[in-house]
């Protein structure tokens, strides 16, 4: 009886540590795989993620893809490109699916803001601009939009003169 017990137990661990193996194999498979680009986030929808982002000193990067890693990427690789610094992009960013992505620049501030719809975005970098102002910085400079991203990736950038709010009105 012992010695039946024994190779069962033999043969239990033997499976397990095959078992093992295999699991660790086939992870690190998936891991160093083409196979790795396609795990999307738990829950996500089939719409696109959307990402701006913009740095300390203006520059600002957006892009829109399948997959948010990739979009946050690409936006940090285009800030990079239109920065004086080396650093700060990604530093400040935004991300929406399937949604609209805005920024605002007021005199060295950014304000970004995400929404469903272009209003939703801008009621939410509104309330940000609202809070700053009441709380932080009273005397902050009037906000001019800087950028609008669609949920398609296609984006507006607004004339350079238009202001969106003015900071005297905001007191």
């Amino acid at each position: 009886m012992t010695s039946c017990g024994i190779r069962r137990k033999r043969r239990r661990v033997h499976r397990h540590h095959s078992t093992a193996l295999l699991t660790l194999a086939l992870g690190l498979y998936v891991l160093t795989s083409p196979a790795r680009a396609q795990i999307r986030l738990a829950g996500a929808s089939d719409a696109d993620w959307t990402v701006l982002t913009i740095a300390p000193d203006g520059a600002w990067g957006a892009a829109t893809e399948g997959y948010m890693n990739r979009a946050i990427a690409i936006a940090v690789e285009r800030c990079r490109a239109m920065s004086r610094s080396k650093l700060g992009c990604g530093a400040c960013q935004v991300s929406v699916q399937g949604g609209w992505a805005l920024g605002l620049r007021c005199g060295r501030e950014s304000i970004l803001g995400k929404g469903a719809t272009l209003a939703d975005a801008t009621e939410s970098v509104r309330a940000r601009e609202r809070e700053l102002r009441r709380s932080y910085q009273r005397d902050m400079e009037s906000c001019r939009q800087l950028v609008v991203v669609a949920p398609d990736g296609s984006v507006k950038v607004p004339q350079p003169q238009a202001v969106v709010s003015d900071s005297s009105s905001e007191r």
